[in-house]
C-alpha cells in the first residue's frame, strides 16, 4: 500500500513525465522510472508504470480511426508483444535489480546508437509475417522487465512507416 508521501510522489512523477510525453511525443515511462526508483524501488516503479502504458495504449488504438487495419496488419506482433510483456513480468519478479538496470541499461544505450546514425531501415514487406511477432515479442518481453519499449519494438514499427493520421492500407 502506498503511503501518502509515495502516492503524491507516483502523482507528481505522472504530472511531470505526462507532460513532457504531451510536449514531446515520448518518454513517459523512463522519466517516471528516473523519478520513482530511489525512493521507491526499480521493481516498483516499473510496475506502476506498466498498466497506465498499457492502459492509454489500448486507448489511444480504440479512439483512432485504423483500428481494424492496424488489427488486420499488425495482429501477431500485438499478441507477441502481449506473451513478451507477460514473461517479463514474470522476470521482473524474480530478477535482480543490478539484471534489471543492466538490461534498461541496453535497451536504452542500442536505441540511442540507433537514433545516433539514423540508419534507413527499410520496410519488412515479406518477413513482416516473421519480423512482427519476433519484434513484439523482444520488445514486449523488454518492456515487461523495463517499462521501456524502444528495441526492436519501436523501430519494427518505424521501420513500417506509419504515420498518425495516414495509415497504409496494405503493406509496403
Amino acid at each position: 500500500m502506498l503511503t501518502p508521501e509515495a502516492f503524491t510522489l507516483v502523482f507528481v512523477t505522472f504530472i511531470v513525465a505526462g507532460t513532457l510525453k504531451g510536449t514531446v511525443g515520448l518518454g513517459l515511462p523512463l522519466v517516471a522510472i528516473v523519478f520513482m526508483a530511489i525512493p521507491l524501488g526499480f521493481k516498483e516503479a516499473v510496475a506502476i508504470v506498466l498498466l497506465p502504458g498499457v492502459v492509454t495504449n489500448i486507448w489511444q488504438a480504440l479512439a483512432g480511426p485504423y483500428l481494424r487495419q492496424l488489427l488486420r496488419r499488425l495482429w501477431s506482433y500485438l499478441l507477441a508483444c502481449a506473451i513478451g510483456t507477460w514473461l517479463g513480468v514474470n522476470i521482473l519478479s524474480v530478477a535482480s535489480q543490478d539484471t534489471l538496470l543492466s538490461v534498461l541499461g541496453i535497451v536504452l544505450a542500442a536505441y540511442s546508437l540507433y537514433g545516433l546514425g539514423r540508419p534507413q531501415i527499410a520496410a519488412p514487406s515479406r518477413a513482416e509475417p516473421i519480423l512482427g511477432p519476433l519484434s513484439g515479442g523482444i520488445g514486449g518481453l523488454f518492456y515487461g522487465m523495463t517499462s521501456v519499449f524502444l528495441v526492436p519494438g519501436v523501430i519494427y514499427l518505424q521501420a513500417l512507416g506509419l504515420k498518425k493520421g495516414n495509415y497504409p492500407a496494405t503493406p509496403t
